[in-house]
């Protein structure tokens, strides 16, 4: 099968990139071709190791000057503004060249807008959404009733009928848990296709044994700074710890801070107003070896974030025997086992990662339990097993077994 895999941003680390970059892998050790069409592309921001094993095809890098006013800002909320329209044309002249003199058999977009380009193919197409676009998620994310911001609301209800007319040609849409599921067919209605997929997660071969009896516990967040990831619920819990008494703990951050400065100065702000900066470490973007040596050193991972999709990351702190507190509106929970594997938690509540931490800190051998339970599910979330799944949509797509505007498959 001639595979050709687009996203739109390979200048950044994230779960998205390595998603998109694994399966491109799997499918060629399947004895697949693939070649993988990227927007914005930046082979030193990236993942460079992942991106050397592939045929990569980025799109002519043009630099824009970001403009300000409420009409660039409603532009670049709906995905319509110059820089984004420029390479999304970009990438579709090098799907029609590459299809012209080597077909292609399949076409596979990984992220929330470069579908858009997919009414240009006449061929089997499918749409891997991670995240349905921000202006439309937000109010599925949104910590009050969503309503309640009438601007936002008008904004996603145009967002939501100006991205169904670009559906036409995609045959499936997958997903990576049941909340997405529900909020796809919210947002585009019951006709479209829709399967669950469960992502992969690096299986590493690791001897692991935390120290859970040391004074101190470390913990870990890897996250791009986003409202949605709800930081300043660890911090509120993290004071409420001391406050109690339990002050033996290092705490480091791993994320791009640029992708929303005012969100990640928020952050900055509450660390210094509650008094915590000598206990946390903000260490920005990080190479792939640094990430595994953090791994490698934490015995715990915070993952408070509201109404995330998936969070590939939870599974990789497991894989190396951290301890994840997970919010229960988070993907990642429906496989996780509430004090088996795992600490589920109430969504925006700092009081229950409180509670969680505090219970860890009391109950050193069940932290011990907990982390050598932990590793074993990663290995069940293969990027062989998520590939598998990939390859039997594609090939149920040739085969027609999916066609658009029909009763959703089951």
């Amino acid at each position: 099968m001639n595979i050709g895999i687009v996203i739109y941003n390979l200048s950044v680390r994230g779960g998205e990139q390595r998603q998109a970059l694994k399966l491109a892998i799997e499918l060629q050790k399947m004895g697949n071709v693939v070649a993988v069409f990227a927007g914005k592309f930046d082979i030193h921001s990236s993942y460079k190791r992942l991106i050397e094993e592939l045929n990569v095809i980025p799109a002519n890098r043009k630099e824009f000057v970001s403009r300000k006013g409420i009409f660039e800002f409603v532009k670049k909320l709906l995905m319509i503004d110059s820089e984004t329209l420029y390479y999304l044309n970009e990438i579709k002249k090098n799907l029609i060249e590459y299809s012209l003199s080597d077909g292609l058999d399949i076409i596979n977009y990984h992220d929330f807008f470069s579908y858009r380009i997919s009414r240009h193919f006449n061929i089997p197409q499918v749409w891997m959404l991670n995240d349905l676009p921000h202006i439309i998620d937000s109010k599925f994310r949104r910590a009050h009733p969503f309503p309640k911001n009438i601007f936002v609301n008008i904004l996603a209800t145009l967002a939501s009928l100006n991205e169904r007319r670009f559906l036409k040609n995609i045959n499936v849409i997958s997903v990576l848990d049941k909340r997405n599921y529900c909020n796809v067919k919210k947002t585009f209605g019951n006709a479209v296709n829709v399967e669950v997929v469960r992502s992969g997660v690096a299986q590493v071969s690791t001897n692991d044994k935390k120290n859970w009896k040391r004074k101190s516990l470390n913990l870990l967040t890897t996250n791009i700074f986003f409202p949605h990831r709800r930081y300043e619920d660890v911090l509120l819990a993290l004071k409420m710890l001391n406050a109690n008494g339990f002050i033996n703990w290092k705490y480091t951050i791993i994320g791009d801070t640029s992708m929303d400065p005012s969100y990640s100065s928020l952050i900055l702000q509450m660390i210094k107003t509650l008094g915590l900066g000598d206990q946390i470490n903000l260490l920005g973007k990080v190479s792939e070896k640094r990430l595994i040596e953090e791994y490698h050193k934490s015995h715990i991972f915070l993952f408070p974030n509201h109404n995330q999709t998936w969070g590939l990351s939870v599974f990789e702190a497991m894989s190396y025997g951290c301890v994840p507190i997970v919010s229960k509106s988070s993907g990642a929970s429906e496989v996780l086992t509430h004090k088996f594997n795992s600490l589920l938690v109430r969504p925006l509540d700092p009081s229950q990662i409180y509670l969680s931490l505090r219970l860890l800190f009391q109950r050193r051998e069940l932290g011990l339990l907990m982390s050598k339970n932990a590793t074993s599910l990663p290995r069940e979330l293969s990027w062989g097993n998520y590939s598998l799944s990939m390859i039997k949509i594609f090939n149920q797509v040739i085969d027609k077994s999916y066609s658009f505007g029909l009763k959703p498959h089951r």
